[in-house]
């Protein structure tokens, strides 16, 4: 492979931590935005879902499950409700 030879192992590290420490930084900033609409509109629950989605992400389980059952007592019936549900029933 033409140019192959200038991605060794500590390259391809180099890459992989700065699309890591993007990642976080995108996450960090989800969190952030999903608890703002929550502090401005607390009844509506698609925030709550999202942040779920985040605290799994961030592998916080007992955060994401909360929001999770957030997101249902406030929306039951809204898309993403039997997604909700499912991950819900893997909480202890």
């Amino acid at each position: 492979m033409t140019g192959g030879e200038y991605l060794t192992s500590s390259v391809l590290q180099i890459l992989w931590d700065a699309i890591d420490a993007a990642f976080r930084a995108e996450l960090a900033e989800s969190k952030a935005q999903y608890l703002k609409l929550i502090a401005s509109a607390p009844s509506w629950g698609a925030p709550h879902y999202g942040l779920a989605n985040v605290y799994e992400r961030q592998k916080d389980l007992p955060k994401a499950c909360r929001e999770w059952r957030k997101f249902l007592e406030l929306s039951p019936a809204a898309r993403g409700s039997t997604t909700a549900a499912k991950k819900l029933s893997t909480c202890k």
